[in-house]
């Protein structure tokens, strides 16, 4: 297998352990995603595939060859591993152009690559900037110069560090768009580290869970989504209503419903996670039909609710329910949808959304 392979990677700081026993390979062509939050190792690992850390432990081969070997030395220098770096700061030279910034690192005596550069300008829609300076681009075209100059050298291995988290939210979908599009035309293997699961979710065809140094679960992002391994995988995709239980008859008891579950003994303590965008309103016209339900003998809840607030959110409202007996239950229901105070709503539960994990205190 070509691309970027890394096995067994463990990394400390003094006493502080970053990575524990991490392994992932990313195959040309692919983009896969480090998600996780900050702090949880992602950078690091990036940092070592790059060469910019020296490999304590572990072995990480690029291309079918390996490029570093924890315990023997440094291993390659960054500029033999075929690597395209990409910091969230993008580093540009202040003192180059634009068209100089992405050729930097290349032969500017080949007349193919220097071809590339043209046709990457046109694509990503700058051109008219090529002999402009840094300082004079908007942040959405820095990161275009960056990501072009990672890419200008043909690497085997594109690496990305947070590449959007500088840009406004309005900026951030199109630059991520347009990024997405170049990377995959290129068929480079990536490797990109965010902390913003939406993201990883547009850009990723696999995603690796990071958290205290170790992956947690990895799969595409519906995967990880529909079928995560734990209560943390499940909350780092979004907020959840968390109900408290004990499972009696291969069921749990929650206030939005009874959900049948397996692979619990009666009494075990159980926590309930639901989405709040797997709350569906009876009878509401633009709310989306449910997914499949792939849990077999799980059927969707139904209760009462009254409603206690609602805010618009744009492409979806904010809608707070109380509870039977005190507490309160979100959704986040599609379209603009704001019933009055007081309004009671029949309230069914995507079976697809609720997850049951064993309670630990």
């Amino acid at each position: 297998m070509t691309g970027i392979d890394l096995r067994d990677i463990s990394h400390a700081f003094g006493n502080t352990q970053v990575l524990d026993r991490v392994s992932l390979s990313v195959r040309p062509g692919e983009l896969v995603c480090l998600l996780g939050p900050s702090g949880c190792g992602k950078t690091t690992l990036l940092r070592l595939a790059a060469g910019l850390e020296e490999l304590q432990e572990g072995v990480i081969s690029i291309g079918g060859r390996s490029v570093a070997h924890g315990g023997k030395g440094p291993g390659l220098p960054p500029e033999r591993r075929g690597v395209g770096l990409m910091f969230q700061d993008f580093a540009l030279f202040p003192h180059l152009n634009v068209r100089e910034n992405i050729g930097f690192g290349t032969d500017t005596r080949d007349p193919a690559r220097q071809a590339w550069i043209d046709a990457a300008l046109l694509q990503m829609g700058l051109a008219d900037t090529a002999g402009m300076y840094p300082h004079t681009l908007s942040g959405g075209q820095q990161q275009r110069v960056a990501l072009l100059r990672a890419l200008a050298p043909a690497p085997s291995v594109l690496l990305l560090d947070e590449p959007f988290s500088g840009l406004d939210v309005g900026r951030r979908a199109q630059v991520r768009a347009d990024t997405l599009r170049l990377v995959k035309n290129s068929g480079v293997a990536t490797l990109m580290v965010t902390h913003d699961p939406e993201e990883a979710m547009f850009m990723a065809d696999r995603i690796h869970i990071m958290n205290a140094g170790r992956i947690v679960q990895g799969g595409s992002p519906t995967e990880l989504y529909f079928e995560p391994a734990d209560a943390f995988v499940t909350e780092f995709f979004g907020p959840v209503n968390r109900f408290h239980g004990a499972v009696s008859g291969g069921a749990v008891e929650t206030p939005l419903g009874r959900f049948t579950v397996s692979g619990f003994a009666d009494d075990t303590p159980v926590d309930v996670l639901i989405r709040v965008e797997g709350l569906r309103v009876a009878g509401y016209a633009d709310a989306p039909e449910g997914e499949p339900d792939d849990n077999a003998g799980r059927q969707p809840a139904s209760v009462t609710l009254e409603v206690e607030t609602a805010r618009p959110l744009g492409r979806s409202s904010y809608v707070v329910f109380k509870l039977a007996g005190g507490g309160r239950a979100i959704g986040r229901i599609p379209g603009m949808f704001l019933p009055a105070t007081g309004e009671r709503l029949e309230i069914a539960v995507n079976p697809r959304q609720a997850h049951v994990f064993s309670h630990h205190t």
